[in-house]
């Protein structure tokens, strides 16, 4: 595959399969955008860009020169003159991004949802206040004490296919309602 620099500001980032990507995008409307990517370390081949779309076809985006982020679904994919070409419908979209995509590693989707935490052995119904593709935000009424950063948990919610592993950043008791807040990673997991 080859890589064509574009002398161009259209350039952008995006997060998919777990791969932080650049790509240079052709044409922008309110609905979504076509774009040119550069390969990655793990997504390099058309091939590989079809499995993680099979997979799973939601990516976050961020757009400097237009200070937009948000998360959009992949409507297909091809290989145009050695490059990979993705079509893509923005779903949500933030404008005025700067500032959030370089304070925080990933967009973050504020959505409600509950699930299971399973953390000391225990499980703890949870309402979830927002999510990335890194991590969520969960709010706990069932925990008494904050969550030691570090610990290893197990989070169960319709939002994901199956359980996840993930770690605790960050716990904290919310003055609001004396519920414990845990900010949590996903963990990769490698075969």
């Amino acid at each position: 595959m080859t890589t064509t620099n574009h002398p161009d500001n259209r350039q952008g980032q995006l997060h998919m399969a777990g791969e932080m990507l650049s790509f240079h995008y052709q044409d922008v409307s309110v609905q979504g955008m076509t774009v040119n990517l550069q390969p990655g370390r793990y997504l390099q081949t058309l091939a590989d860009f079809e499995r993680a779309f099979a997979e799973n076809p939601v990516i976050e985006f961020y757009l400097e020169a237009l200070a937009l982020t948000g998360v959009a679904e992949i409507l297909w994919l091809r290989s145009k003159d050695a490059q990979i070409e993705m079509g893509m419908e923005f779903k949500e979209t933030l404008y005025n991004a700067n500032r959030l995509w370089r304070h925080r590693r990933f967009y973050r989707r504020p959505t409600q949802f509950t699930g299971q935490l399973q953390v000391n052995g225990q499980y703890h119904p949870f309402q979830g206040e927002n999510i990335s593709a890194d991590g969520m935000l969960l709010s706990i009424p069932s925990l008494t004490a904050p969550v030691l950063p570090g610990t290893a948990v197990q989070i169960d919610t319709d939002l994901l296919a199956n359980p996840v592993a993930g770690i605790v950043c960050w716990s904290e008791v919310s003055e609001r309602d004396g519920a414990v807040r845990i900010g949590l990673r996903y963990l990769a997991v490698s075969t």
